[in-house]
């Protein structure tokens, strides 16, 4: 019965057998459970990550029960529908859908449909509305984001092949499909308008404007852009806009650019007038010389460059030197210098003759109705490297550069964005200088660069910022001081002072239009904009030549703070790595913020915060050094005590992470004694905890777990029962430290239950992997890797590298013991990459300890990992914990035996010569085995 069932997802959910509906008498939450059951695939999904998508306000514990619930209610629902068994796979941990059972799903088939040209109609006649819309589900809305994405470029395609196999009724009508989707697409509009006069129906054009106009005058309060504006006028003078330039013809080799002339050969084909855009230097004009030739010749028709300062001229006296009347390609370079002039040119030349064809290049639009508008962008890497190539032996003699200078010019290249340009003037320094030095003036536009103040680049970048209204260019420079992109968001709180009504989002088309902005992809749901280096770099100096520079940055640090300070209590959270993904797009905007917040404002309480707010995600992604450098910058003492003990104590966890064990002890402790002044008892508590951890790593086991006992005590008082937890699991680890093994496993046992029942996924990783290595000690093998790789488990569906990284290295342990050699030598690699990005040296170090074990097969591999792990100890302050010391004592001594004491000296003397980096480095590298890594350590 099942496999006659269609489920449709898109619009208002249904259910229908044989085209006619049925019903779904279930409970509320069944529904959605059994979507994103359907939308997996029958991939199997997690228990806890089913229960945290559907009921994310329960704890772990309730969201767990409910949907146990909710599984029993969806398999009674689809028993009355006739399913004779559960459709649903229960796997442990993880459930998914019966893939051979699984219902007809329209989503499944929009996507197949949607992935080729010949079934995007399908596609588009499948989506019925967007995603499940009657739910407002966090994770309903990000996908039904990706679908409503992926169904407006399904129609894009739809639109544009139908128009460039000049079939213009069905592109029309695909275009009013989109219009009914997204009325409020202008760019959409345009085009709109010009496939109408195209068609020959100038009025059903002038509706499509009055019909837009008036939509966003009532709805938004605003006027449609200028461009729209004189596509309208233009139209009704039935008259096509146009824009004009001459090609200028250059000596040197072309490179690249091969699937762009092949593309604009194709178009030329089909419509008459081309308009190349782009950012300045990216190379127009060159482009449309070439492209113009090749279109010549391919159409038959004569080839006449047209002088922008000519136009007027050309148009007053009719001169015979460019026939207007003739069938003729014009090709027009630089057309926003005469724009008016150019467009009434290329409306007589366009309907003199239906052979004639104009290649203008602008950098602006035209604005004219049937213009295709081509986006040139930046050159390829392997293009931008030829042409550097090029240019540079052009100044230095054939085979000047070689083979090993490649690594400079990718760096040179990169650094300019492939900008031709730019390209070009940074070639032509090596006339005097070295390929160092043009990388070092790059990155210095100071030192007279390519991006120099009277530069051509800098130049051609001013003729694009003089065509910008005042607010347009407040804009522009508001926007240049951000680094690395920025959304929607961040660009209307840092530019709403720029622009009267705060109508930011038009200034942004502008700037798009103008190509000193690049746009978001159509499918891109975070709806991403930023800028090339060049242009950040332009903005940046028009920001210091008129004086804003500082307000800028002020606007920008303000636009991140706001974003991100109202997210403090989340980010520092369990749940902070749902952010990750957007806090690593907005890195550097944080960077640039907080140097703005400590340096320029002085206003160390908001960049104390904002550096609060990024911690875990400094801690969890691997940039603790950098964290623990702005933090320190924060800590002065004119923060309130309360934060000056939120900076003092991340920065004590951070420098423990570092590898700087006995300054983060220090730390704790100065926090202890600052809690005592705040008569706080569970501040005080939590104060204790974090120091017997500190006290523990530098080998004070009697101070820690005196000073965990009385942790303990405040938190069995206050009735913290997370905290209680937390303490006893410190306990748990110093126990297992001293040997104290059967005290050690009962208490991590209890502890895991009560991290369960508080939902506190991240910690129960980390008492289950403490939990492991009690087994491990006591000789319990197999039970251990069963405790091992459930920690390891939970700590991946957390997201939690830090226990990852953990649970990996003593999974390495645990496998070796077993006789899975292979196995902990993966474990071990994979522990030691973590460790690497982390920047954790307890982490680092533990993995060299263990790869002496790891190599133990190969004893002078493993006297080498000694040397090396007995070294990183002592420069870390970090001794080994007593039941690890005897492991290794005992290690040492079998090492000894098999390789005679002079030849383990030598060995051990050689890792101990061997920087971590290194050793951690060769220990990861991919396809390594552990065993040997140090053999290739210098």
């Amino acid at each position: 019965m099942l496999d006659r069932i269609r489920v449709h997802l898109f619009g208002l959910p249904r259910l229908s057998i044989a085209g006619r509906d049925v019903p779904f008498n279930a409970r509320p939450r069944v529904l959605p459970l059994f979507a994103c059951l359907l939308l997996e695939r029958g991939a199997p999904v997690t228990r806890e990550a089913i229960a945290a998508r559907l009921w994310p306000d329960e704890p772990q514990s309730e969201g767990r029960a409910a949907l146990r619930r909710h599984l029993q209610y969806l398999d009674s629902a689809l028993a009355r529908l006739g399913a004779t068994a559960s459709l649903i796979v229960r796997d442990g941990a993880s459930i998914a859908i019966d893939t051979e059972r699984m219902p007809w799903l329209d989503v499944a088939h929009f996507e197949s449909a949607s992935a080729r040209d010949d079934t995007l109609a399908d596609a588009v006649a499948l989506y019925r509305g967007d995603l499940l819309a009657p739910y407002d589900d966090e994770w309903i809305v990000e996908a039904r984001e990706r679908y409503r994405a992926q169904h407006v470029n399904n129609l894009e395609r739809l639109i544009a092949r139908a128009r460039d196999g000049g079939d213009l009724p069905v592109a029309l009508g695909w275009v009013d499909e989109l219009l009914r989707f997204e009325p409020y697409r202008e760019d959409v509009v345009r085009l709109a308008m010009r496939l109408r006069c195209a068609n020959g129906d100038r009025s059903k054009a002038l509706r499509e404007y009055e019909r837009y106009r008036a939509l966003v005058e009532v709805e938004l309060g605003v006027e449609p852009m200028l461009e729209t504006q004189m596509l309208a006028r233009a139209v009704r003078d039935e008259a096509a806009d146009a824009g004009r330039g001459t090609a200028a013809l250059e000596l040197t080799t072309f490179v690249g650019r091969e699937p762009e002339l092949q593309a604009l050969l194709r178009t030329a084909r089909s419509h008459r007038l081309i308009t190349l855009t782009g950012p300045p230097g990216v190379g127009k004009s060159r482009l449309a010389s070439r492209a113009a030739r090749d279109i010549s010749a391919a159409l038959s028709l004569p080839l006449v460059p047209v002088a922008v300062g000519n136009i007027e001229r050309l148009l007053r006296d009719r001169s015979i030197d460019v026939p207007v009347d003739a069938a003729a390609l014009h090709v027009i370079d630089g057309c926003e210098a005469a724009i008016e002039q150019t467009r009434a040119f290329v409306a007589e030349a366009l309907g003199s003759s239906q052979l004639t064809r104009v290649l203008a290049t602008s950098r602006v639009p035209l604005g004219i109705a049937g213009e295709i508008v081509v986006r040139i962008d930046p050159l390829d890497a392997a293009s931008s490297e030829e042409l550097f190539v090029d240019r540079g032996d052009a100044v230095r003699g054939p085979g000047s550069i070689r083979d090993r200078d490649l690594p400079f010019v990718r760096a040179i290249c990169g650094l300019l964005d492939g900008l031709p340009l730019a390209i070009e003037l940074a070639a032509a320094r090596l006339a005097s200088r070295t390929l160092r030095d043009v990388r070092r003036e790059i990155e210095q536009p100071g030192s007279g660069g390519p991006f120099g103040s009277e530069g051509p680049l800098q130049r051609a970048y001013l003729a694009s910022y003089e065509l910008l209204s005042p607010e347009e260019r407040a804009v522009f420079r508001r926007l240049g001081a951000f680094a690395g992109g920025w959304t929607n968001e961040l660009a209307r709180c840092a530019c709403a002072d720029c622009v009267p009504g705060g109508n930011v989002d038009a200034a942004i088309s502008k700037l798009v239009e103008h190509s000193l902005i690049v746009a978001p992809a159509p499918a891109d749901i975070v709806g991403r904009y930023a800028m090339l280096d060049a242009t950040r770099a332009f903005a940046a100096s028009r920001s210091a030549i008129e004086g804003d520079a500082d307000r800028a940055a002020r606007a920008q640090a303000g636009a991140v703070a706001a974003r991100f300070l109202p997210l403090e209590p989340v980010l520092r959270a369990e749940r902070a790595h749902e952010y990750y993904a957007e806090v690593d797009r907005e890195h550097d905007n944080v960077r640039a913020a907080l140097a703005t917040l400590l340096r320029a404002e002085r206003d160390v309480e908001r960049a104390a915060a904002l550096g609060l707010a990024m911690s875990r995600y400094w801690a969890d992604q691997g940039f603790v050094a950098e964290g623990v450098a702005w933090l320190r910058e924060a800590n002065v003492d004119r923060l309130p005590t309360g934060r000056r003990l939120e900076v003092l104590r991340v920065i004590a966890v951070m420098t423990r992470n570092t590898g700087d064990f006995v300054e983060s002890h220090a730390r704790f402790v100065e926090i202890v004694e600052l809690t005592r002044t705040q008569n706080d008892a569970v501040a005080l508590a939590k104060a204790e905890t974090f120091a017997a951890n500190a006290a523990r790593l530098v080998g004070a086991h009697d101070e820690a777990l005196e000073r965990i006992g009385r942790a303990q005590n405040i938190f069995g008082a206050a009735n913290e029962p997370y905290y209680l937890a937390w303490a006893r699991y410190a306990e748990g680890c110093m126990l297992l430290a001293v040997e104290r093994i059967d005290e050690a496993q009962a208490i991590n046992l209890d502890v895991t239950s009560a991290f369960e029942s508080l939902g506190a996924a991240a910690d129960s990783a980390g008492s289950l992997l403490n939990l492991a290595l009690c087994h491990y000690y006591a000789g319990r093998i197999e039970s251990a890797q069963v405790w091992i790789d459930e920690a390891l488990a939970r700590a991946e569906a957390a997201n939690n590298h830090f226990y990852v990284a953990h649970a990996l290295q003593n999974r390495a342990t645990i496998l070796y013991a077993g006789g899975r050699y292979e196995d902990a030598a993966r474990a071990l690699a994979r522990s030691a990459e973590l460790a690497v990005q982390l920047g954790d040296m307890d982490l680092s170090v533990g993995c060299l300890d263990i790869a002496i074990t790891v190599a133990g097969a190969k004893p002078a591999r493993a006297a080498r990992f000694a040397g090396a792990a007995d070294a990183a100890r002592e420069r870390f302050h970090v001794p080994r914990p007593p039941i690890e010391a005897k492991a290794f004592a005992r290690t040492v001594t079998a090492l000894r035996a098999t390789l005679t004491p002079g030849s383990f000296d030598a060995h051990y003397a050689y890792g101990r010569a061997t920087k971590l980096g290194i050793a951690m480095d060769l220990l990861g590298a991919s396809g390594l085995d552990a065993s040997e890594a140090l053999a290739y350590a210098p």
